[in-house]
């Protein structure tokens, strides 16, 4: 039996040291930063995405990951590339968004016009 219990505990402590290994930062809580790695970037240029969403916009956010990106190692073009999507994104919703809007009014005033 004692070597049941011992077995799970090297388990435990190999598993521990995996983790402590593996993601040493997180960006945001969501994103691993892996020491001396290309994906730093990476994980910076998915931040700033998640953070200048039409969503989200969430503006401090959005500067303190463009200052890490640039720390991290991207460059101006990708950070703009990053944005343009962003707005393109949002375009895109306004695009799908106002025809439903000018429907919906149109039903309103239909139903509040009848007497």
């Amino acid at each position: 039996m004692p070597r049941v219990k011992q077995a799970s505990k090297q388990k435990r402590t190999t598993k521990a040291a995996a983790v402590k290994k593996s993601a040493v930062v997180t960006v945001g809580g969501l994103l691993p930063v892996y020491p001396n790695n290309q994906t730093n970037s990476v994980s910076a240029l998915l931040s700033i995405a998640l953070d200048g969403s039409y969503t989200h916009m969430y503006a401090s956010g959005t500067r303190r990951h463009i200052n890490g990106a640039l720390k991290a190692g991207a460059t101006m073009e990708e950070i703009m590339e990053v944005l343009k999507l962003c707005v393109a994104q949002g375009v895109q919703a306004c695009n799908l968004g106002v025809p439903i809007l000018a429907e919906e009014i149109a039903a309103v005033s239909k139903a509040v016009a009848r007497p």
